[in-house]
């Protein structure tokens, strides 16, 4: 059963998730950071740079900084996981919620970026390098910890 749930959700992400993220990085991102207009903003480009990603360049050739869609495989993965061991329990669901968050903060820091200043691209990359990669590998193990805590509790 573990594995059959683990296999629908890998099923489920390549027919919804990935056509979801694209949306979400069509519809959603690139409209708002395109949106931006400021000064400042007018002297950056922003481009798709594939389906899942967008980059911003400067016109003075600082380095790019990026969008990428959130709930990738950084997600797939540690989300699989949690099904197997926990396949009565939406853990994966509240992981998922967990990378849109994220994936909705990098947007809002790259929109303050592009408008304000410098901070707003060093937060996306905090949230990129960072945050989502500890998210994705704390979750499973603190479900589990706290699994193994109740069950010994009981």
């Amino acid at each position: 059963m573990r594995a059959g749930l683990a296999v629908a959700l890998v099923g489920v992400y390549v027919v919804a998730g990935r056509p979801a993220r694209v949306m979400l990085t069509e519809r959603v991102a690139l409209p708002a950071l395109r949106a931006v207009d400021t000064q400042r903003a007018a002297s950056f480009s922003v481009e798709r740079a594939g389906r899942l990603m967008i980059r911003m360049r400067s016109d003075e050739n600082d380095a790019p900084s990026s969008f990428r869609a959130p709930a990738g495989t950084l997600w797939l993965v540690p989300a699989m996981m949690l099904i197997a061991l926990f396949p009565r329990r939406p853990y994966w669901a509240y992981l998922w919620l967990l990378h849109l968050g994220l994936g909705l903060l990098s947007v809002a820091a790259l929109a303050a970026g592009l408008a304000w200043g410098g901070a707003g691209f060093v937060a996306n990359g905090f949230l990129r390098v960072y945050a989502v990669p500890a998210v994705s590998f704390a979750v499973p193990v603190l479900m589990w910890q706290q699994a193994r805590r109740r069950a010994g509790s009981e």
